[in-house]
């Protein structure tokens, strides 16, 4: 399979405090690869100590340079307190973590393009009740504290797209949330990707017309290759539903302007090799072609 079509491509390991030293030390297979890849994208986690080092990070943030690769970060919207709305809750953190997370990125030589949230909307508003119009100045704010360190940076964000039989009126519900983010910021988001259920039969129902909807409005979109349809917990399962993931996305008349090849889960191995089977890496050079 090839995914020429779709130039711009994001690879996103799983976070692991060993992921990054893999990457930089991996044979020249997976560096050969990393010529096709436009950004890398990490979980802000790796903004903590005990995730990586001073080191490890200084000498990513050079590898990524070598490379010519812009650095994106997965990060936490929404904050909270314990005892708070949210706490717990994927995509809330606490006040202060963006500013000490992207202040030490910064002042370790690095610097971060993109910032996507992780599914404000899903967690923020489905998930924990809050309203539209609550998420939003968390997010804005957010924002705010993001670009006060990295001016240039672009954020934009990810959701579930799942179908009309997990969420009736998904799109429209997304669509009142981009314009209530846009009032809080002063301004829209500046991509979205879609986090596609590719375990629901009707996901493409959303799909559609919420890419199409973004690429009106001159929104970027992208689409998340995984193997969530797998139910084997294999690494050889994972493969062969992410393969099928990104088959569906290539196989719809709508095709996005980005392929971000992820995992969040201990499958598939993330041996950075893409000579071996059943690897992300081997996803990666999949999409690559």
């Amino acid at each position: 399979m090839t995914c020429r079509v779709v130039r711009d491509i994001w690879f996103a390991p799983n976070p692991s405090t060993a992921i990054l030293g893999a990457m930089m030390s991996a044979p020249s297979a997976f560096q050969a690869l990393m010529r096709h890849v436009s950004v890398i994208k990490i979980n802000s986690v790796f903004g903590f100590p005990q995730f990586a080092s001073d080191a490890t990070l200084e000498a990513f943030f050079h590898y990524l340079a070598g490379f010519n690769i812009r650095l994106a970060v997965d990060a936490e919207a929404l904050t909270t307190a314990p005892g708070g709305p949210g706490f717990g809750v994927e995509v809330f953190g606490a006040v202060g973590d963006l500013a000490t997370i992207f202040g030490r990125f910064k002042a370790l030589g690095g610097t971060v393009s993109y910032v996507s949230y992780d599914e404000p909307w899903y967690f923020g508003n489905v998930v924990t009740g809050l309203s539209l119009a609550t998420i939003a100045s968390m997010a804005a704010n957010s924002t705010a504290i993001i670009k006060g360190i990295f001016p240039n940076c672009v954020i934009g964000e990810m959701e579930p797209v799942a179908g009309p039989n997990e969420f009736t009126g998904e799109v429209a519900q997304i669509e009142a949330w981009w314009a209530a983010y846009k009032s809080a910021a002063g301004q829209p988001f500046g991509f979205f990707h879609c986090d596609n259920e590719y375990g629901e039969s009707d996901w493409t129902q959303t799909y559609a017309p919420i890419v199409t909807i973004a690429k009106n409005a001159g929104v970027p979109v992208g689409a998340v290759i995984n193997g969530i349809a797998d139910t084997s917990n294999t690494d050889a399962g994972w493969c062969t539903a992410a393969k099928a993931a990104a088959s569906a996305i290539l196989s719809n008349p709508v095709i996005p302007n980005t392929f971000i090849v992820q995992s969040w889960n201990p499958n598939p191995s993330e041996v950075m090799d893409p000579t071996v089977p059943n690897t992300l890496a081997g996803i990666l050079a999949n999409v690559v072609g």
